[in-house]
């Protein structure tokens, strides 16, 4: 589907692409020559006629209820337009819903191309330095809705095609991991054919009318899953790989996938964080469950423990990061729907975590981002260890800083983040600039933040062309802006309005 053009605006680049189904994650690539490649992943719910209803007076009383107590400064008329488009929307999605009664959960991957020109001359005569804009390539279905997608750092890729493992991380390309409504995580390989040793898509469609040159192509490929059971499975067998006999588990096949799964008791798989040779998820049923990639290509599940609980019922685990500098899933903080920040040791074994914090966080605890410095492209995308911030983020809307190094204790600095209008979703470090980052803030839009040490966090920029909260939000780790203080090209995902924008930070 063609970009919508705006009218231009500072921080915009001047287009925004329909996603088709709701709009949840947003991810650029960040190995080096593939910076240019980015993923939106999707989850549309598709509703029954029988909860049809119930649903949306119950969604009325919650945004009546939510907006008053955040103090959203919407006036009426945009209110009784959100609600009509709303309910459009919902019975649109009732008509498309499962037989039966029975609910059923959707998504797709995006596939993107940033294209720049670097030369770009404005009206006034001054050099922009440049031009860009989203390219659609490829839209995968995939067995079930996405709520997390990331790329694999080029270590776990280099182990999954090399042999040895010990060959270089150029010799592979990159992979997906994408958690998935029906539980599990779902390996893609990126791969592009007739580019003659570029990974690029640059000058591709003047290729196409040419008669020596190929077209180029990109796509996708699925390499296999985890089961909803969390068994072991084995990559590098593809196509066969451990499933669950369920119907909502995905289809095995790279070719086709069943486009949509129905609602089953399995828990949902909400967050991931990949990391060397590890792989770490989080689940609606409070788990959280550790893989290891081994050398023979077998993903190999190593722990699943219950993390968060309230009043004894499992509650959503949110969010999960590995914390070690090596990413070995030696250490792992996590946060959940019982507003629990959490750390782990699995070297002592995850009975009961090291160190737990309920009193700081008011609501769920949503995401948590470590800093990581500055990511090195050469290495492609991977982490660099030694630093000791991480930050987290909340329904409650504040935006909180921890060092690293001292387990359990308060915050060094929390502030509520006045951009955020009602939560903190996704937090995103800049590769480059130390104490920049990107926040999806739900109903607040996108922003970009910058803290100053012994000051807290002093707003750089807003975004606030999303007309529904926004969910996703990466940096583009390429060209002149990322290498360049105070700049950044960003992309992010809002949810309703199904809708990917791209735009740019500072000058």
């Amino acid at each position: 589907m063609s970009p919508t053009s705006l009218s231009p605006a500072a921080g915009f680049l001047g287009e925004v692409h329909d996603t088709g189904y709701t709009a949840c994650s947003a991810e650029f690539c960040p190995w080096a020559g593939w910076e240019n490649w980015a993923v939106c992943a999707t989850y549309q719910l598709v509703k029954s006629r029988e909860l049809e209803t119930e649903e949306r007076n119950l969604a009325r009383e919650v945004d009546e209820i939510y907006g008053g107590f955040h103090g959203n400064a919407r006036d009426a008329k945009e209110q009784a337009e959100e609600a009509e488009e709303a309910e459009e929307a919902e019975e649109e999605e009732v008509v498309e819903g499962g037989k039966g009664g029975e609910d059923i959960r959707k998504g797709s991957l995006l596939l993107y191309y940033l294209s720049e020109s670097r030369h770009q001359v404005d009206p006034d005569g001054s050099n922009s330095g440049g031009h860009h804009r989203l390219i659609p390539v490829e839209t995968v279905e995939v067995g079930g809705g996405v709520l997390d997608c990331r790329w694999c750092p080029a270590s776990f890729s280099s182990l999954f095609f090399s042999s040895p493992p010990s060959s270089p991380p150029s010799s592979s390309s990159p992979i997906l991991a994408c958690a998935v409504s029906t539980g599990c995580i779902v390996f893609y390989r990126l791969q592009v054919s007739g580019s003659e040793g570029s990974c690029g898509w640059e000058g591709n469609e003047e290729r196409a009318e040419g008669t020596r040159l190929p077209r180029r192509t990109a796509r996708l490929v699925r390499l296999g899953a985890t089961s909803e059971t969390l068994q072991p499975c084995s990559l590098s067998s593809f196509p066969s790989f451990p499933s669950s006999s369920s119907s909502s588990s995905p289809s095995s096949s790279s070719s086709s996938s069943s486009s949509s799964s129905s609602m089953s008791s399995s828990p949902m798989a909400l967050s991931l964080d990949v990391a060397h040779d590890s792989v770490l998820s989080s689940h609606s049923d409070g788990s959280i469950a550790l893989y290891r990639l081994q050398d023979t290509g077998e993903l190999r599940l190593l722990s699943r423990w219950r993390a968060h609980t309230l009043s004894g019922q499992p509650v959503e685990a949110w969010t999960a990061v590995l914390m070690d500098p090596e990413g070995r899933g030696e250490e792992v903080w996590s946060g959940g729907d019982d507003a629990a920040l959490k750390g782990w040791d699995l070297r002592v074994g995850t009975r009961t975590p090291v160190w737990v914090d309920r009193t700081t966080h008011t609501a769920g605890v949503t995401c948590i981002a470590r800093e990581r410095g500055r990511e090195g492209a050469r290495e492609g995308g991977g982490r660099v260890g030694g630093e000791r911030k991480a930050v987290t983020g909340s329904y409650d809307g504040v935006l909180r800083l921890w060092d690293v190094r001292a387990l359990g204790v308060r915050p060094i600095w929390q502030s509520e983040c006045d951009e955020a209008g009602g939560g903190l979703w996704r937090i995103k470090w800049h590769p480059w600039e130390r104490g920049l980052m990107a926040v999806a803030a739900m109903h607040g839009g996108a922003c970009v933040l910058k803290y100053e040490e012994g000051r807290g966090w002093k707003k750089k920029t807003g975004y606030d062309r999303h007309a529904s909260m926004v969910y996703g939000i990466d940096w583009w780790r390429g060209g002149r802006h990322i290498e360049t203080a105070g700049t950044g090209v960003l992309i992010s995902a809002s949810f309703y309005d199904r809708a990917l924008h791209l735009w740019q930070y500072g000058a």
